[in-house]
């Protein structure tokens, strides 16, 4: 279009500006311009798809800041582990019932922190449902690190 308006300009007629654009959008020019084209036809579509995603990430950054909100809030004690079930992640609750620190607790294995339970029957119980569903969730009564019994997350006296 703008090799007519050119033309125009130049003094030809409407039909010759017409002929002459044609002529000189053969070729090389006409490559260069559709390949121009497409390019901004698929720059524009990937900026859309990114804009989506963009959208799409923010809302599952804010799920997870949601839950993550919850599993520090929560009154239940709650640790995250492997497959080998070493603890990845616990929460303040978890720390504050067992007395122990985050040093104590990351990187070791659930097996190997000694929660006070005394019943032996219980216990194979828990690791049996932990390994068949790969979770575990109830209540217990049990000792902390020094020596002291919690239920529920309060003290209790025995």
């Amino acid at each position: 279009m703008s090799k007519v308006v050119l033309a125009l300009q130049n003094g030809d007629s409407l039909m010759a500006a017409k002929i002459s654009a044609d002529k000189e959008m053969n070729g090389a020019m006409r490559i260069l311009i559709e390949t121009i084209l497409c390019m901004y036809d698929n720059l524009s579509t990937r900026t859309l798809q990114l804009m989506r995603e963009v959208v799409e990430r923010e809302k599952a950054e804010e799920k997870l800041r949601l839950v993550a909100n919850v599993f520090n809030k929560t009154l239940d004690a709650i640790c995250i582990t492997d497959n080998d079930f070493k603890i990845i992640d616990a929460n303040p609750t978890f720390y504050q019932l067992s007395g122990r620190t985050e040093l104590e607790i990351l990187g070791k294995t659930l097996e190997s922190i000694e929660f006070g339970l005394k019943d032996d029957k219980l216990t194979t119980i828990i690791w049996e449902l932990v390994h068949a569903q790969g979770y575990w969730n109830g209540i217990v009564s049990c000792r902390d690190k020094r020596g002291n019994y919690s239920l529920n997350g309060l003290p209790c006296l025995q």
